[in-house]
């Protein structure tokens, strides 16, 4: 009997390197958000700068003073009420000064016919003469003040006799003796006022 050799052969079968294949592909990811954010960064350094355009600011002019009445039309003893209204111009007004004149033959009027508007805090000093009647508001201290178009208030006047008057307000350029209306510095901003003609019969 021949002596028969048999040889093994072992075979190792080692199993895939299972790591080795995700390292791999964690690593292509992050290259692959590298790359994209680097893509956007330069992207966003190339683009044009947009300047927002902001609306032009509307430019400062003087206020205004300016008289209404409900009607133009009263009899003998009727309510006469006439509104004063302001309008700063885009100034802030800490106080205006507001002298109306009038016939005193045919208007009258107390410092009782005046009714407060609602744009100052505080309205201190309310005299009249003949045919004049003097009318101050201000803002507390401390406060804002007025930016914009408001009623500064209404003098009821009384009817006294038939005509045709003229309410005005008292205004002369660069003077303080007149009607005013203060800015935030203390300036007189006022410009230009109104006035009103009544018919009574």
């Amino acid at each position: 009997m021949d002596n028969q050799i048999f040889t093994y052969e072992t075979f190792s079968k080692e199993p895939p390197k299972r790591g080795f294949k995700l390292g791999k592909i964690i690593i292509i990811v992050f290259a692959l958000i590298i790359a994209v954010e680097l893509i956007l960064g330069l992207k966003m350094l190339l683009a044009p700068i947009s300047i927002s355009k902001k609306a032009p600011l509307k430019p400062l002019s003087s206020a205004i003073i300016s008289l209404t009445t409900t009607k133009t039309n009263f009899r003998v003893a009727d309510s006469v009420p006439v509104g004063i209204k302001i309008s700063t111009g885009g100034h802030t007004s800490l106080g205006t000064d507001v002298i109306l004149t009038y016939d005193p033959k045919v208007l009258e009027a107390s410092p009782t016919s005046f009714i407060k508007g609602d744009i100052y805090d505080d309205y201190p000093a309310i005299d009249s003469g003949s045919g004049q009647l003097r009318i101050s508001g201000v803002s507390s201290v401390g406060k804002p003040g007025f930016n914009g178009a408001g009623n500064f208030g209404t003098v009821n006047f009384k009817a006294k006799g038939a005509g045709s008057p003229i309410v005005s307000v008292k205004f002369i350029p660069q003077s303080s003796s007149d009607s005013n209306v203060y800015g935030s510095d203390n300036m007189d901003i006022l410009g230009k006022v109104g006035s009103v003609k009544i018919n009574i019969q």
